[in-house]
C-alpha cells in the first residue's frame, strides 16, 4: 500500500549553511514560529517518508521558535511540519508551494549543493566540499575487523585519495559521481578493533592531508570498530532476482475454494471483486518461476481478510480460506525452497480490517474492553459511516490504525513477525513502515533475526530511505527512485549521463552493503505497469529490464511484466495473469537477462564502477573486474568502441553481436582488467 504520509506531507523554512559538509548533503535548517503555543513540532517530506519520528523540532523558549538542522541532497524538495493538535501545515514563511495531488499543499525548497556554492577554482581542493564523518554511510562498520571507509568532495577536484592508518596509506577508488560531487571509498579487512586514521588527497596541484580538524590540520579520527552497529545482509538476497505476485490475480489452482461470486479469469478488475487465484494456483506455476530463473518470491498479504487485496486483515495466523489453507501454505513453501526460491510475506502492522477480533470487541465493548486501546478511538459508541470515529488508514473505515504504542499492540505484532519466520518464510516486506513508530522496527528486526539471522527484511518506503537503512532497522527498501530515473530515462527526459548523476546520488545515500539487496523495481501493485506508462514500447521496457538486471541490487519482477502486461492505477494494475496471451519473445529476453546474472556473478554481486563515456547519451559502467555494461539512451545507434574506450578491450556477452547498440538498449561485454590500474588513480 501507498502511505499518505509519503504523498500528503511537508513544510518550514530552510537557510543554507556553511558549515562543514556532510556526506553528498548540505546542512539545512527549518524554522517554524506557530500562532499558538504547541507541544511538538517535527519535520516532514519526501526526504523522510513524511515520518514524523524521523526529524523532531528543538523550541527555543526565548521566542517560542521550533527549529532543526538536517543534511538533504542537492535538488527540489517538499516538506511540511507537523504539529501537535494540528496535523500538518505547509511553511507560512515560504512562498513557494505545490499542491500535493490529494488537494492539499506542500512546501518547496531548493537545496544547492556546497560545491555550487564554492568560489574555489576547478582543479583545486574545495575544503568546504570535502566531507567525512565517521558514522554511517561514510564509515560502515561490517565486522570487529572490517569496514567501509567514504571521502566526498566536490566533483572533479580529486585525482587521488588514500586513506592513511599509522604509517600505511591504502587507495580509495571513485564509487558514487553525482552531478556536483564524488563520493571515493574502500574497504578495508583485516584491521584492529580500534582505528586511528585520516586521509591523503592530491588534486591537480599538490597533496593535501584531511582529518577531523580540516584540510592540512593535523588530527585523526578515532573509532571503536567493537562498539560499532554492524551493517549486515543477508547473504542469498545480494544480488537475487526477486519476483512478486499479488495472489489473488495469478492463477487458480483450486476452484473448491473461490469467493462467490467469482468472476471470469482475463474480466476487468474492480476494486471489489475476485477470480479465484490462490496459493495452489501459485504453485502450479512454480514451474514458469523455475524456467525464468527467479531467486525469490515475495507475496502480497495471504492471510484472512474481506478484500481482494487483503491488507485488511482479520487473521493473522490463519491462511485466507479463499486462498487455500495451512497445508497450501506449507506445499507452496517447499516447493519453493526445493527448487532454490526463497519465500518472501506482505507484513501489514500499521492497521487492520473492522473483522479483526480485537476491533470487533473494542468496537460492542467500548471503554471496559481489553481492546480499546488497541486503537486510536476518539468516542464511543464506535461508527464507521459517515466518517470513522476512530483513526483509520488515509480515513479508510476499513482500515483502522492500530495504537503502535500499546505494550500488549506491540507483543502481538512482535509473535506474528516470529510465528511466520518459525513457519519457514524467508523474509518480511514491511507495510507503510513510516506510520509506525520506528523503535517498534528496532524490536521486530531483533526478534525475526534471533529466529533466523539470514531473514530479509524490506520496508515499503517509497524515497529516500536512509533512516531505515542503519543496521538496525531493515536490510532494504522498495526502490521507487529507480523507477522514477528509470521512466524519465525512457521519456527522454534525461540523459544516460543524467540518470547515472542519479543513480549515483541513491548509492551514496546508503551504505554499501544495502545496494546489493535495494528492491529494484519498475513497477509495483501501487503503480501504473511499465509498459503502460511507456505506451506501450517494448523497446523501452528491454531497456529498463536491462538496467535492471545489470545494476547491482535485487532486480523485481511485477508478476506479467516479463509477458508484456500492461495495466494503468490501481485496480487496473492488478489484472489476471495473461497465460493465454503471453509475449514468448519479450518472456525469452527476460530469461536471458535472469539466466546471465545467475552466470555472471559479476553481475549479481560485484564491485560497482561508472566509466567514461565520450557521449552524455550513453552511460558505461563496470561491474566486478571485467563485465563491462554499456547502455545507449539515444534514439541512435552508436558503436561502443567509438563512445567507451574500454569496449576497446571487450567481446560481447548480450546480445552475443555487439558492433552496434541499438536505439534505447544495450549491451554485455567481457573485458580484461589489468590489477595494475585498480585503485585510486581516476
Amino acid at each position: 500500500m501507498r502511505s499518505i504520509h509519503r504523498v500528503l506531507c511537508p513544510c518550514l523554512i530552510l537557510a543554507l549553511c556553511p558549515l562543514a559538509a556532510a556526506s553528498t548533503r548540505t546542512p539545512t535548517s527549518f524554522t517554524f514560529h506557530p500562532a499558538q503555543p504547541v507541544r511538538s513540532v517535527s519535520l516532514v517530506g519526501n526526504f523522510n517518508a513524511w515520518d514524523s519520528s524521523s526529524h523532531p523540532m528543538v523550541l527555543d523558549k526565548k521566542n517560542d521558535t521550533w527549529s532543526t538542522q538536517i543534511e538533504l541532497p542537492p535538488g527540489e524538495h517538499s516538506y511540511k511540519f507537523f504539529v501537535s493538535g494540528t496535523g500538518l501545515v505547509t511553511d507560512p514563511k515560504n512562498k513557494r508551494i505545490a499542491t500535493d495531488g490529494f488537494g492539499g499543499k506542500n512546501s518547496l525548497i531548493e537545496v544547492l549543493s556546497l560545491s555550487e556554492q564554492s568560489s574555489v577554482p576547478r582543479g583545486e581542493t574545495d575544503p568546504r566540499a570535502l566531507s567525512h564523518r565517521p558514522k554511517l554511510p561514510d564509515l560502515t562498520p561490517l565486522g570487529p575487523h572490517e569496514a567501509f571507509f567514504r571521502l566526498n568532495a566536490r566533483r572533479g577536484d580529486l585525482k587521488e585519495v588514500r586513506l592513511k592508518i599509522a604509517s600505511k596509506t591504502f587507495p580509495l577508488s571513485l564509487y558514487a559521481r553525482t552531478s556536483t560531487m564524488d563520493c571515493f571509498h574502500l574497504e578495508m579487512k583485516g584491521i584492529g578493533k580500534k582505528v586511528s586514521y585520516s586521509f591523503r588527497l592530491r588534486d591537480g596541484k599538490k597533496w593535501h592531508s584531511f582529518g577531523p580538524a580540516g584540510l592540512d590540520k593535523p588530527g585523526e579520527w578515532k573509532i571503536d570498530l567493537a562498539k560499532s552497529v554492524e551493517v549486515k545482509v543477508p547473504d542469498w538476497a545480494k544480488g537475487a532476482s526477486l519476483y512478486q505476485i499479488f495472489p489473488e490475480r495469478f492463477f487458480n489452482g483450486d476452484p473448491k475454494n473461490d469467493p462467490q461470486p467469482v468472476q471470469k479469469w482475463e474480466g476487468v478488475p474492480t476494486t471489489d471483486n475476485f477470480f479465484g487465484g490462490d496459493l495452489a494456483g501459485i504453485d502450479k506455476k512454480l514451474d514458469h518461476l523455475s524456467h525464468l530463473g527467479v531467486e525469490a518470491l515475495y507475496l502480497n498479504p495471504i492471510f484472512e481478510a474481506s478484500s481482494n487485496h487483503k491488507y485488511d486483515t482479520t487473521d493473522y495466523l490463519r491462511i485466507d480460506p479463499s486462498f487455500g489453507n495451512e497445508r497450501d501454505f506449507e506445499k507452496l513453501r517447499d516447493d519453493c525452497h526445493q527448487r532454490q526460491i526463497k519465500l518472501m510475506l506482505d507484513g501489514v502492522f500499521n492497521h487492520t480490517g473492522t473483522a479483526f477480533q480485537a476491533f470487533r470487541e473494542a468496537s460492542k465493548v467500548g471503554p471496559k474492553s481489553p481492546y480499546w486501546n488497541w486503537y486510536p478511538f476518539y468516542g464511543f459508541p464506535v461508527v464507521q459511516e459517515p466518517k470513522p470515529n476512530y483513526l483509520a488508514w488515509w480515513g479508510y473505515a476499513s482500515l483502522p490504525k492500530l495504537n503502535n504504542l500499546n505494550p500488549e499492540v506491540r507483543k502481538y505484532l512482535l509473535s506474528i513477525g516470529n510465528h511466520w519466520i518459525d513457519r519457514g518464510i524467508d523474509g518480511w516486506r514491511l507495510d507503510v513502515p513510516n506510520e509506525v513508530p520506528r523503535d517498534f522496527w528496532l524490536s521486530f528486526r531483533r526478534e525475526v533475526t534471533r529466529r533466523n539471522p539470514q531473514a530479509l527484511i524490506v520496508g515499503e518506503i517509497w524515497e529516500d530511505g536512509t533512516p531505515w537503512l542503519d543496521g538496525r532497522h531493515f536490510d532494504s527498501v522498495m526502490n521507487y527512485r529507480f523507477r522514477n530515473n528509470l521512466l524519465e530515462l525512457v521519456a527522454g527526459k534525461i540523459s544516460g549521463r543524467e540518470f547515472g548523476e542519479r543513480m549515483a546520488q541513491i548509492r551514496a545515500d546508503y551504505p554499501e552493503p544495502v545496494a546489493d539487496v535495494l528492491l529494484n523495481l519498475i513497477g509495483s501493485h501501487d503503480t501504473s505497469r511499465f509498459l503502460t506508462e511507456c505506451g506501450g514500447s517494448k523497446e523501452k521496457l528491454k531497456l529498463a529490464a536491462f538496467l535492471q538486471f545489470t545494476y547491482p541490487g535485487m532486480p523485481t519482477i511485477y508478476y506479467g511484466d516479463e509477458i508484456g502486461m500492461e495495466g494503468g492505477k490501481d485496480p487496473d494494475n492488478r489484472r489476471t495473469m495473461a497465460w493465454n496471451a503471453p509475449d514468448e519473445e519479450l518472456l525469452g529476453f527476460y530469461q536471458s537477462l535472469v539466466q546471465l546474472r545467475k552466470q555472471r556473478e559479476d553481475l549479481k554481486k560485484g564491485d560497482f564502477q561508472e566509466i567514461e563515456s565520450l557521449d552524455p547519451g550513453v552511460y558505461a559502467f563496470l561491474r566486478g573486474r571485467n563485465t563491462l555494461v554499456i547502455v545507449n539512451a539515444k534514439k541512435e545507434a552508436i558503436s561502443p568502441r567509438d563512445i567507451v574506450p574500454l569496449a576497446k578491450k571487450a567481446r560481447p556477452l548480450h546480445p552475443s553481436k555487439a558492433l552496434l547498440i541499438p536505439p534505447l538498449s544495450g549491451c554485455v561485454l567481457s573485458i580484461g582488467v589489468d590489477e595494475k590500474n585498480e585503485g585510486a588513480n581516476i
